[in-house]
């Protein structure tokens, strides 16, 4: 080739060949890194996947666990439970990604929209609930946010499988609660189980002290008292005449108010890109 082209033309060649082979050098790492955005729809979920592991942070045990979970929503409850790790949302936020990921890759779309959507965002340290169809009842906002209570300690660590693996075992619980018609909200979330030494402790402690204290103020009041076998100690020196002096008591009564628990929250909804209605929380970590 060289023997039929000039110097110069030749210079020039080689000049090009070099320049767009430095592109391609920079442009790579970009082709290689950028994540496509799963939430407008990907030929990869055309198998509507409910466990789709793109950043490679679940590992099989953990992965096998959410199928079984999703299997049993799906068999049980008629809900679609999904379970999604990404490295990026593409400038999105969190909630519009998730509730996205739900509407436009198809899922619910034989059950009335029914079921979640457990979305983490590795790189972006983002995490979102997208509830919809009869799982908006079901997973309350209380309910979320006992759930992620729980679940936040795993993402602060980076253990993301364990993250996933923790909300999966709430699943199934939120489930049923609902279907007997007293899904988990304010008044009936778990209540956090107390040491039971540290609770007789506790409250002998509270009892105790105080009372002990309080009859020490007493016992010390009454030292000047002492007993007298006749009444004239207890009339004034200058007194002649006894009088009798009556009181009259008003009769009152204790009344006693039954604690109330504060009043259930529900769960509260948003309309998503695709005109349907979506409930769900997010945040960061």
């Amino acid at each position: 080739m060289r023997e039929f082209i000039s110097d110069n033309a030749y210079t020039r060649l080689v000049k090009k060949i070099a320049t767009l082979a430095m592109l391609i050098v920079m442009l790579l790492p970009m082709a290689v890194f950028a994540e496509e955005d799963y939430s407008q729809g990907s030929s990869e979920l055309a198998s509507k996947p409910r466990v789709f592991d793109k950043a490679d942070v679940m590992g099989s045990e953990v992965k096998g666990k959410l199928e079984k979970i999703s299997n049993d929503a799906k068999k049980k409850y008629g809900a679609d439970v999904i379970f999604v790790a990404v490295n990026t949302l593409n400038d999105r936020s969190a909630t519009e990604y998730a509730d996205d990921f739900f509407y436009k890759n198809g899922y619910g779309e034989d059950n009335d929209r029914n079921g979640l959507v457990f979305l983490i965002a590795v790189e972006d340290r983002k995490w979102a609930i997208s509830t919809n169809g009869k799982t908006i009842d079901a997973f309350t906002d209380a309910g979320q946010a006992y759930i992620m209570d729980n679940v936040l300690p795993y993402l602060k660590d980076d253990d993301f499988s364990g993250a996933f693996s923790k909300f999966g075992d709430y699943v199934i619980d939120f489930y049923e609660k609902y279907t007997q018609g007293k899904p988990y909200d304010k008044s009936t979330l778990p209540r956090k189980k107390r040491n039971i030494l540290l609770s007789i402790a506790y409250t002998l402690g509270v009892a105790i002290v105080p009372t002990g204290l309080i009859a020490f103020c007493l016992i010390q009041q009454m030292k000047s008292v002492r007993k007298q076998t006749t009444a004239s100690n207890y009339l004034k020196r200058d007194q002649s005449n006894a009088r009798v002096v009556s009181e009259n008591y008003i009769r009152s009564g204790l009344v006693r108010n039954r604690r109330m628990d504060d009043e259930d929250g529900g769960s509260s909804t948003h309309g998503n890109s695709s005109g349907g209605i979506s409930g769900g929380s997010s945040g960061s970590f």
